[in-house]
């Protein structure tokens, strides 16, 4: 299976499972930004 597919199959599956709000949007960002390859950087 593709990486990014992968990636976002697992993605969706946590969240599934997950109740709270907050935590699904932080793996929604992180799986995001990771397909993405971007980064976060304060300066």
């Amino acid at each position: 299976m593709d990486t990014a597919l992968r990636a976002m199959s697992d993605a969706v599956l946590a969240m599934a499972a997950e109740r709270r709000v907050d935590p699904v949007l932080q793996r929604l960002a992180d799986t995001a930004r990771d397909l993405a390859g971007a980064r976060y950087e304060l300066e």
